[in-house]
């Protein structure tokens, strides 16, 4: 199942420092790199330049940079599949790219078109690693494309632009609620406890 978050608001896409954050600072995997890969790619946005690095030390954390490659436009999103060594980028030209991490090779590109929609706001592998999923914000769409070729599998509608995408597992026993009333109620590991009501 593929959980999707709305946009923020343009007021807050639109702020100096937020976009300083995402256009400025070098992109970082390194959530990847806690899963027990000592490896961490990043892009630096001034120069479009696609640098792969190895953790040369686990105990101190340091980078050296192993690899590079020039990019015709600027890298706006990035995301390392879960199973594999690739590395699917978005651009500011609108293009979903497959690339692999040991020499940032390209395997494919998938070109903004009418159908789907060319403002790219988010990316997502399945778990497996073999579907990716891209959401829309210019028609507010969610794209699943095979990781084998750039092609859309399937598409689908969302009331709004999506920012944040996230793959859950379901499974039979949680995936229908036959009734409310048969639901846990987890508000007290959600929320704090109540004090008790004053007595008159």
């Amino acid at each position: 199942m593929l959980a999707v978050g709305p946009r923020l608001s343009s007021r807050l896409a639109d702020d100096p420092l937020r976009r300083a954050l995402h256009t400025d600072v070098a992109r970082t995997a390194a959530q990847d790199a806690i899963k027990g890969r000592y490896e961490a790619a990043f892009f630096r946005s001034t120069a479009d330049q696609a640098v792969r690095c190895g953790l040369t030390d686990a105990a101190m954390p340091s980078f050296r940079q192993v690899g590079e490659k020039q990019l015709p436009h600027e890298i706006i999103f990035m995301s390392w599949s879960p199973t594999r060594d690739l590395i699917a980028l978005v651009n500011k030209a609108g293009e979903v790219l497959l690339h692999r991490l040991a020499n940032i090779q390209r395997v494919w590109i998938l070109p903004p078109n009418e159908n789907t929609g060319k403002e790219v706001t988010c990316l997502a592998w399945r778990p497996d690693g073999k579907i990716l999923a891209f959401g829309l914000a210019d028609t507010k769409k969610v794209v699943l494309c095979d990781v084998e070729k750039p092609e859309s599998l399937h598409s689908f509608s969302v009331e709004s632009p999506v920012s944040c995408m996230q793959w859950m597992e379901v499974t039979e026993e949680n995936s229908v609620l036959k009734s409310f009333y048969s639901a846990e109620d987890e508000a007290n590991v959600l929320l704090p406890r109540l004090p008790a009501l004053p007595k008159k």
